[in-house]
């Protein structure tokens, strides 16, 4: 291995080689970090995200409010007021026409989920199940005339929604039918003694 030999003004070995002194560095700007403690808590977590996002969203606020022109939320409240006072008879018309179409679009939609629902429980989806199937004829993505077609249509691609209803499994006595529950029931009363 050869070492090099670092050598004096003067012409003499120093020895050692000369260390060379390492450059400065400041960070551009100070970074805001909360104290970090030893171990992570779901507070600690949330206390920092909470914080980003607040910061994101005052970010976003003020970029919105410079592209616009405006300084501050009262500013643009002031320049909406003065926008609708410019608007013509007409132009008011049709802005609330808008908006009463989106009411309205939104009560139908509204509607067909509880005909959806409804249709559900008629072809015997549990309750709990209800919900998901309603989802899916409102996604769009089920072709159907009817809402009854359209949650048809839903079952048949997911049969495990729909509960099968089990027939009759009782013995029949007569004109009548016993069914298995009634059965075990009147069992379970004969062998407590709380029969006649």
């Amino acid at each position: 291995m050869k070492q090099r030999m670092f050598y004096e003004a003067d012409g003499t070995s120093g020895g050692t080689p000369a260390a060379e002194e390492p450059v400065k560095t400041e960070p551009a700007e100070p970074v805001k970090t909360e104290p970090k403690p030893e171990k992570y808590t779901d507070e600690w977590v949330n206390n920092l995200v909470a914080g980003k996002s607040k910061e994101a969203a005052e970010k976003a606020r003020r970029e919105i409010y410079k592209e616009l022109g405006v300084k501050d939320a009262d500013e643009l409240k002031k320049l909406r007021e003065m926008k609708e006072a410019q608007m013509t008879a007409e132009e008011r018309m049709k802005a609330e026409l808008e908006e009463s179409n989106k009411a309205s679009d939104e009560i139908k939609k509204e509607a067909e989920g509880i005909r959806a629902e409804n249709e559900a429980l008629k072809k015997g989806v549990p309750a709990d199940k209800v919900e998901r199937v309603k989802k899916l004829v409102l996604s769009g993505v089920y072709e159907g005339e009817t809402v009854a077609e359209k949650v048809a249509a839903v079952l048949a691609e997911f049969p495990e929604y729909a509960k099968s209803v089990p027939g009759d499994i009782g013995a029949k006595t007569g004109n009548q039918t016993v069914s298995e529950e009634s059965r075990l029931l009147e069992l379970a009363r004969k062998q407590a003694g709380l029969t006649k």
